[in-house]
């Protein structure tokens, strides 16, 4: 079997559906369906399950399509190893942030990469992590982490510190004690819920009950019920610098550290390769230098 065949059911099954890959291949959709059941007819095994609006890997089909992308990877690989070889930063580039990084720190950066390079073509994944970059089709991969995982390369960028905030109109209501492990229960603010929370100060490390006010992912949402005044929360460093420096929120306890946090860096990860195209390479030492020089703060 080609490698195209194995690039297309990579493609199709990415696409959702059949008429989703049609539309993105410029194929019919009885095209697709019948080189689907022809691929299926040589591998005597069924790929896909489909109905008239959606399909669904089959085990064997899952598992086919694993080996697809790394296909589709490595062929990639080979049409940017020979773009490279003009040394021009070309070609198109698909980078995955978390979504807030994205639009109040990034943005800016990538803007300005983008100029610096008129041939690279940008796509912007907003997502807080990305567990494998090749089903996804991301060529770098920017989080925050403790510790990025091993099977990675990974450069960091920029330490994330975690600042325990409230808003002057709760703090107005609420006098808090010097101490955390002094509450009885915190009205919490938090992207995730939790009965309890563990510091880290002078005193050692202690657990503190809460009562989660409001939970939600979006950090772009905790920090405005934060400044609502809905209760106290941690944010990171470059979401709440503003905040901070013009008084709308107040940083507490400042002697202690949450525990648990997302993690304390960021990092821009890459695929381990024996090369690693030009355009990834370009971007990456940008964001190293941009960062080290001080990213724009929100």
């Amino acid at each position: 079997m080609q490698a195209s065949a194995l690039v297309f059911f990579a493609d199709v099954v990415d696409a959702g559906s059949f008429s989703g890959a049609a539309r993105k291949l410029g194929l019919d959709r009885s095209n697709v369906s019948r080189r689907i059941q022809e691929m299926e007819q040589s591998l005597a095994c069924q790929l896909l399950r489909r109905s008239t609006r959606s399909m669904e890997l089959t085990e064997a089909g899952a598992f086919f399509y694993e080996r697809c992308c790394l296909v589709r990877a490595e062929v990639s690989f080979a049409k940017d190893s020979l773009l490279d070889m003009t040394g021009a930063v070309r070609g198109r580039l698909t980078v995955s942030c978390p979504p807030m990084l994205g639009r109040e720190v990034l943005a800016p950066l990538l803007a300005e990469f983008c100029r610096r390079y008129p041939l690279v073509d940008l796509r912007l994944k907003l997502r807080n992590y990305v567990a494998d970059l090749i089903p996804a089709k991301v060529d770098v991969c920017l989080t925050i982490t403790h510790a990025p995982a091993p099977d990675t390369v990974a450069r960091r960028l920029a330490n994330v510190a975690w600042k325990l905030c409230a808003s002057p109109d709760y703090l107005a209501v609420h006098a808090l004690a010097d101490d955390p492990g002094a509450m009885s229960a915190l009205d919490w603010i938090d992207q995730l819920e939790h009965d309890s929370v563990e510091f880290e100060g002078p005193a050692g490390t202690q657990r503190v009950k809460v009562r989660t006010r409001l939970a939600c992912a979006d950090l772009s949402l905790v920090r405005t019920s934060l400044l609502q005044g809905l209760g106290v929360g941690v944010l990171p460093d470059y979401i709440a610098g503003a905040a901070l420096r013009d008084g709308s929120l107040v940083e507490v306890w400042p002697d202690y550290r949450l525990l648990g946090t997302p993690g304390g860096g960021l990092y821009a990860i890459t695929l381990p390769t024996r090369y690693m195209p030009t355009k990834v390479k370009a971007l990456v030492d940008f964001l190293v230098r941009a960062f080290a020089e001080g990213p724009p703060q929100p």
